[in-house]
């Protein structure tokens, strides 16, 4: 199990929970979000679209941290508690787009 970068050792320590694990040469990322990196809040208040920029930045930081990329990448599922409307899909689509 890993737990790279700051939140990945919180939930380590709070919950014995790792976001990166390393099964047969495949590297799978769970439980990424959109906390703010340094900080670890939430974005309370700020535009959803922020936040999935958020969740797509701390993508990037797990992948550097292992050694990869966004060319490593082989698809991304998003899940959210929220009606996903169309604008919240396109900032989705575009993070997702952009880092490739």
């Amino acid at each position: 199990m890993l737990a790279p970068c700051a939140y990945g050792a919180k939930q380590i320590e709070e919950f014995s929970y790792s976001q990166v694990m390393e099964v047969d040469g495949r590297v799978e990322l769970s439980g990424q979000g959109g906390w703010h990196p340094e900080t670890l809040d939430y974005p309370a208040g700020v535009p959803i679209e922020t936040a999935v920029a958020r969740a797509f930045d701390n993508v990037d930081i797990i992948l550097k941290a292992v050694g990869l990329d966004w060319s490593h990448v082989s698809h991304v599922n998003s899940l959210s508690s929220a009606n996903i409307q169309y604008d919240v899909g396109s900032s989705i689509f575009h993070n997702f787009a952009t880092a490739l």
